[in-house]
């Protein structure tokens, strides 16, 4: 087996498709019958020759979902983990790890606690569900090995939690941003101090708003940002004064590629991940989609990183980003079906659109079909109060006003189209340097999460 002798795709990169871990990685593949057939498809072979590892077929979690023991290099019998994941599809997956891939996985968590300072004299809260959430474990036998103190606490129980801040000297909370920010909400009833030098955080796409709140819920003088998903774990660090991700060592070997042509993106072009995952034991990953946009910078990052930069915009998935934040249409629509329920009228249907002014400044537009009645003055507080429940960091960063449209396309008789605009304050400049690709466009991506990114002249 051999691949290209050159790779400008791979440049930059620790490992690349060339490297002995990237190789031993496709050979490992080629004993599922998941791999074979995926691969013989694609090249019309019954034995491909895989001559360009940049022209490999992308694996993607319907793969996995459809057969998920295709894919898995050893019997059950010998699996030390099986974890299940539906991300944000819905459908759940199986994900198979082997003895060595969880000390590759602790390993790989005990670099993401480093970046952020954990060690001996830290004393490290991971907020987590434990059972149910790929890595939980593995993040206490992580800190442990660093020498922290590590005191779990689930992310159900979070009055055990708030019981520990007056008696322990929290320094890091490795947790997702929803939990944090609940937690926040929930310190603000009870009037009870909530205090973490540093914030590690992943599992969402977190945006420059989201992080300012969670540093000033917290008092928390830094938030560190870890970039994964639950089939790969941590892939990417972000450090305070990053301007974007940059790949954890030798872990795996991350492309940001065109979904059609499977080629790399190159700099400022919007692309979707793909993750090729290294030492990986049980269930090989190779070329995985993982279902993210993202974008490489062409610029050093202020941290002084060899690695290179890259920043995450949003998924290729029906949710995006708007306002600084990460949003779900099904939040929004959650948000008007209150509204209705507030106003005593039944919202017949919820329609989305995402639009950008001559500011770069996001435009949510939602077209609500309700009875013919003219709605409360206060629809645009309330549409903004439900939306807060949801999306706490959209409602903050947005101003929405709610109009009347009487000269809409013909609604269903007796009803009345109402639009509701949630406009972003702030405006981003990336957006002006990024390169089109024929085949994504750039109507879900919004403010890209940088704080300290200026674009070059």
């Amino acid at each position: 087996m051999s691949v290209l002798n050159t790779c400008i795709s791979c440049y930059g990169q620790r490992p690349t498709c060339r490297s002995p871990q990237v190789q031993q990685a496709l050979e490992q593949a080629l004993r599922t019958p998941g791999y074979r057939k995926l691969y013989a498809t694609a090249q019309n072979s019954g034995a491909p020759q895989l001559l360009d590892f940049h022209s490999l077929p992308f694996l993607t979690p319907a793969h996995i979902v459809a057969d998920p023991l295709q894919f898995a290099t050893v019997p059950l019998s010998e699996l030390a983990r099986v974890y299940t994941t539906s991300g944000t599809t819905g459908v759940a997956k199986l994900i198979f790890l082997s003895d060595s891939d969880v000390e590759l996985l602790v390993s790989n968590i005990c670099h993401i606690l480093r970046f952020a300072g954990v060690g001996r004299g830290s004393v490290l809260i991971p907020l987590l569900s434990y059972g149910p959430t790929a890595g939980a474990v593995e993040v206490v036998l992580a800190a442990r090995r660093l020498g922290a103190t590590v005191t779990p606490v689930s992310i159900y129980t979070p009055e055990n939690l708030l019981a520990l801040f007056p008696l322990v000297p929290v320094t890091h909370v490795f947790s997702l941003p929803a939990a944090l920010r609940a937690l926040v909400l929930r310190s603000a009833e009870t009037r009870q101090l909530l205090r973490a030098d540093h914030l590690i955080v992943g599992g969402e796409i977190l945006t420059r708003t989201g992080k300012e709140l969670l540093a000033a819920g917290w008092k928390a003088t830094a938030v560190h940002e870890v970039y994964g998903s639950m089939e790969l774990f941590g892939l990417g660090h972000r450090g305070p004064n990053c301007i974007g991700f940059h790949p954890l060592p030798g872990y795996g070997l991350i492309e940001i590629c065109d979904p059609v042509t499977r080629r790399a993106a190159g700099p400022l072009a919007v692309g979707e991940v793909i993750v090729t995952a290294v030492g990986r034991h049980a269930m090989p990953l190779i070329r995985y989609r993982i279902g993210d946009l993202a974008v490489q910078l062409d610029r050093t990052c202020p941290c002084g990183t060899s690695e290179y930069t890259f920043v995450v915009l949003g998924r290729a998935d029906e949710s995006f980003i708007a306002g600084g934040a990460f949003v779900f249409p099904h939040e929004i629509r959650l948000a008007c079906q209150a509204v209705g329920a507030d106003l005593g009228v039944q919202v017949h249907s919820v329609a989305i659109r995402i639009q950008r002014d001559h500011l770069d400044r996001d435009i949510v537009g939602i077209g609500l079909t309700i009875p013919d009645a003219e709605p409360s003055p206060r629809l645009s507080e309330l549409f903004s109060e439900h939306l807060a429940k949801h999306n706490p960091d959209f409602a903050y960063a947005c101003r929405t006003r709610a109009v009347l449209v009487r000269s809409a396309p013909p609604q269903p008789p007796g009803t009345v189209k109402l639009r509701i605009a949630v406009t972003d304050q702030r405006s981003t400049g990336l957006l002006r340097e990024l390169r089109p690709s024929p085949h994504i466009t750039l109507d879900r991506i919004a403010d890209l999460t940088a704080p300290t990114y200026a674009p070059s002249r």
